[in-house]
């Protein structure tokens, strides 16, 4: 007598690899809930002259900027990152390149800022406000050697300083904001200092 070939593991099969693309697919939501889609790269213009454009990979994502001194509101202009290798390039107003970097983002990228050929008087740091019991404050300078920074993590808000009040989640006593400036500075060496970031 011949016995029925027992349909379950093929059924089985199947209903595996279902089981595997849909636990991929939440890890991948999950991911992406966590690190936010899609990366930023940050612009400004502080070269002393009006005009400058930038480009990505070629193609014109920010022109006839304005150049900045000192922080101000929307200095900054905001170029979608996806991940993998990528060009950045600023133009002056006749064409001609004044800065180019490469830069690569990966699965832990956090962001990016860019001031091409920017002055010696001009200064970027990320300055941590804490809220509540939290100890977490301080500041940290954003290596004045060059124009391209890759974030250490996450940034809270870019150019503008940290509310004086923050929600604070429930269950925890204290919270902290992480904010991008561009603060006085002379010859590379901030006019007022920052704690350590801590």
């Amino acid at each position: 007598m011949i016995e029925p070939r027992n349909p379950a593991p093929v059924v089985a099969r199947p209903i595996a690899l279902l089981a595997f693309a849909l636990v991929a697919s939440s890890c991948g939501l999950f991911w992406e809930s966590l690190v936010g889609e899609p990366i930023p790269l940050w612009v400004i213009n502080s070269t002393g002259v009006d005009g400058v454009s930038v480009k990505l990979d070629g193609k014109v994502v920010a022109s006839e900027l304005k150049s900045y001194g000192e922080e101000a509101p929307g200095m900054a202009q905001r170029v979608s990152l996806k991940e993998g290798q990528h060009r950045v390039e600023a133009l002056a107003a006749n064409g001609s390149v004044i800065d180019a970097a490469d830069l690569k983002v990966g699965p832990k990228t956090r962001g990016f800022l860019f001031a091409p050929k920017h002055g010696p008087d001009a200064c970027f740091a990320i300055v941590r406000k804490a809220y509540g019991d939290s100890k977490r404050s301080g500041g940290q300078l954003l290596f004045p050697g060059t124009t391209l920074w890759e974030m250490p993590f996450s940034i809270d808000r870019w150019f503008e300083p940290s509310p004086d009040q923050l929600a604070v989640q429930s269950g925890s006593t204290g919270a902290h904001d992480d904010a991008v400036r561009m603060l006085p500075c002379d010859q590379g060496t901030l006019v007022y200092p920052l704690p350590p970031l801590q």
